[in-house]
């Protein structure tokens, strides 16, 4: 098993006959930033399996990505470097951030919350929030849509 993350598909699927897609992986010197997702590549489909694990020593040549979307949800894959941060933003509605791997801080204007490996947090809707990443680290966001939008386009700049 690669450590990869990936989407398992049918063999019928966009994947071919080999049944798995990798989901990421960087060109050596290209740099990207932590939101940087992914969306020339396929989306998973309803019923799909997706692999969440950690991606270990293939961290670091990660990239983010978007692995599911309907009207309704979305799920991305961040990957977020050491000492990086992602700028102070909110979305529509409530989201989850689970730490999959890594430690990261999600920062609020009521204080800052830690999260390890197998951590999560619920913001609350319009809730304003900045990530930082201690050491390089991934987590999974799941955002709730409204019509396939999490609100100006995914999320805006907090006033």
């Amino acid at each position: 098993m690669s450590a990869k993350s990936s989407i398992t598909t049918p063999p019928s699927g966009p994947c071919g006959q080999s049944g798995r897609r990798l989901l990421g992986s960087r060109a050596p010197g290209l740099l990207r930033t932590p939101l940087e997702v992914a969306m020339a590549l396929p989306h998973a489909h309803l019923l799909d399996v997706i692999d969440i694990r950690p991606l270990g020593p293939a961290l670091p040549d990660a990239v983010s990505t978007s692995l599911i979307k309907t009207d309704r949800i979305q799920l991305l894959h961040l990957v977020l470097p050491a000492r990086r941060d992602i700028q102070e933003h909110h979305v529509d509605d409530e989201c989850t951030i689970h730490c999959l791997e890594g430690d990261v801080e999600v920062q609020m204007p009521g204080g800052v919350r830690r999260l390890g490996p197998g951590q999560l947090v619920v913001l609350p809707a319009f809730q304003p929030y900045s990530l930082s990443a201690r050491v390089d680290s991934a987590v999974l966001m799941t955002l709730l849509l409204r019509n396939g939008d999490a609100g100006d386009s995914g999320g805006r700049q907090a006033p």
